[in-house]
Order: structure tokens, then C-alpha cells, then sequence
């Protein structure tokens, strides 16, 4: 008797569990989606050099490299001073350039007064640990370190 109350009680509480019940799901879908790696969306300026082809510059001794993000904020000034023997001017400049803005660079000498300027988009480096910009008087090469924020 007790046997077959049991079997009983069995097949009624087997019967009453979720009619939507499919294994253990909950009803979710178990379609494996694959994340694709993230992009790097900034990159580490490690360092920046300047050679020039123009004769009147090649006599600059020394130079102000100034960085600007595109809502015109000074980021970074750095100053080189260059001897006989130096073919580029170099600086570290420390700044970070955000995968989807615009940078300007103004280069000047010592005195103050403009000598080249560049425009640099973030997003027509990315991935590239070198990078060259290139304008009528200089060429800018970056060193940079793609990083992800």
C-alpha cells in the first residue's frame, strides 16, 4: 500500500513540473555568440621625430613642438635643441590621442614664430605602431602604443 501511494505521489509531482521546462535552459536561447576582441580606441604617443627636406630649416637649431586636441586645448609643449651632428628633432611628448579625434601640431623655433603646422586623425593610425605625417616642410614620425580604455 504504501508502495503504491509512493509511485503515485511520484508520477503526479514528475507531471507537474514546467510545461515550457526544456532541460534546464529556462526557455533561453543556447546559441554561442562570439565576442569579437575589443579595438583599441586610444593610442600612447611614446615618442615623436621631425627631419625636414627644406633647406631654409635644415639651420634650425632649435624647436617647440606644440599638440592640440580639436576643441583647440594646448595637451602638450615640448622643446628639442638639436647639435651639428642631429638630423631630427625629438620629444616625448606624453599625451594620449583618443581613436576618434583630431589633433593640430604647430611647430615653432625658439622664438616663438610658426614654422610648420600638421593636422593628425587618430583614426588613420590605428593598429600602426609608426606613423608618418607628412607636410610641405617636415615629417613627423610617431612611435605610438595602441591601448584600449
Amino acid at each position: 500500500m504504501i508502495v503504491a501511494i509512493w509511485a503515485i505521489l511520484s508520477i503526479s509531482l514528475s507531471s507537474c513540473g514546467d510545461k515550457g521546462n526544456d532541460g534546464g535552459n529556462n526557455g533561453q536561447d543556447t546559441t554561442q555568440v562570439v565576442v569579437p576582441d575589443p579595438t583599441p580606441n586610444q593610442a600612447q604617443v611614446n615618442f615623436i621625430w621631425m627631419s625636414t627636406p627644406d633647406a631654409n630649416l635644415q639651420s634650425v637649431v632649435g624647436a617647440v613642438l606644440e599638440i592640440y586636441d580639436q576643441d583647440g586645448n594646448l595637451m602638450s609643449t615640448n622643446i628639442d635643441v638639436r647639435s651639428q651632428t642631429d638630423v631630427v628633432f625629438d620629444w616625448s611628448p606624453g599625451v594620449i590621442f583618443k581613436l576618434d579625434h583630431n589633433y593640430h601640431f604647430k611647430l615653432k623655433d625658439p622664438g616663438g614664430n610658426l614654422i610648420d603646422e600638421a593636422d593628425f586623425h587618430a583614426a588613420d593610425a590605428l593598429n600602426q605602431d609608426e606613423f608618418a605625417i607628412v607636410t610641405t616642410h617636415c615629417v613627423y614620425f610617431l612611435q605610438l602604443s595602441w591601448e584600449i580604455a
